[in-house]
């Protein structure tokens, strides 16, 4: 017997994967900005710390939804 009834594990599967690869883009994009922002002749240095606070909870994220990844 199914524990979700109507089939619904399978869409929470799905929107959970569509959720992953979302954090996923979003944390590549802060690499690509931290990158960025790493090679500016006058560095943020608060810039470029908030960024990887926000990487490290995006990782954060992603792990707790897909322990495998």
């Amino acid at each position: 017997m199914d524990a979700c009834p109507g089939g619904q594990q399978g869409s929470e599967t799905m929107a959970t994967a569509e959720r992953v690869e979302s954090l996923r883009a979003k944390h590549a994009a802060l690499e690509a900005r931290i990158s960025e922002e790493i090679l500016h002749p006058y560095q943020d240095d608060d810039e470029i710390s908030r960024l990887k606070r926000e990487k490290l909870r995006l990782k954060d994220e992603i792990t707790r939804l897909a322990p495998d990844a």
